[in-house]
């Protein structure tokens, strides 16, 4: 990956799964740090998240259920490893959630999200070091699978895509990401 103020070039398969790897082992070190740290307080916003997560499942609105997800994570990490560990992960999640909005329209996918997440929280409410990275680790391993089977259909399609230009969130064609 050669990421630029622009965007990001990226090799997809190499590239993706080395970022849902890295992301995984950061994702499972704030999970379990979280876990032995999350007061009520932050458990409260964790279920509010959740459950809002579990409503755009079932309304079926994949643009909330990424909002969901996002702030799912981004809870798990202030409380696992706050700035620092969102520093580190900004970059290698631009690369992951690329794929996401395509990743939930795989039949299934929504609602594998939904109880991961849930089974995550089960964890954290019982301070479970443990099962909060295990279930991190899971949700991020078919995560992974779920984003290599989209970049691989892409590739069958057009063999180009393997190496791409992704563009940045400012950037005037960032709303044409690979819709």
């Amino acid at each position: 990956m050669n990421a630029t103020a622009d965007g990001i070039w990226l090799d997809w398969e190499k590239e993706l799964s080395e970022a849902v790897e890295v992301r995984q082992y950061l994702d499972s070190m704030a999970a379990k740090r979280a876990a032995g740290r999350l007061d009520r307080h932050d458990l409260g916003r964790l279920r509010r998240a959740v459950a809002a997560l579990a409503g755009a499942v079932e309304a079926g609105r994949p643009s909330e259920i990424l909002r969901a997800d996002r702030v799912i994570h981004a809870l798990v990490y202030a409380a696992g490893g706050g700035d620092v560990l969102e520093h580190l992960l900004g970059p290698v999640n631009d690369v992951v959630t690329l794929l996401s909005p395509q990743t939930l329209a795989n039949e299934g996918r929504a609602r594998c999200v939904l109880d991961e997440h849930r089974n995550l929280l089960t964890a954290l409410e019982a301070h479970d070091v443990v099962g909060a990275e295990h279930w991190t680790v899971e949700h991020l391993k078919t995560a992974r699978l779920a984003a290599l089977d989209v970049s691989w259909t892409w590739a069958r399609r057009d063999p180009s895509i393997v190496r791409s230009w992704i563009p940045s969130a400012g950037h005037p064609r960032a709303s044409a990401r690979l819709e």
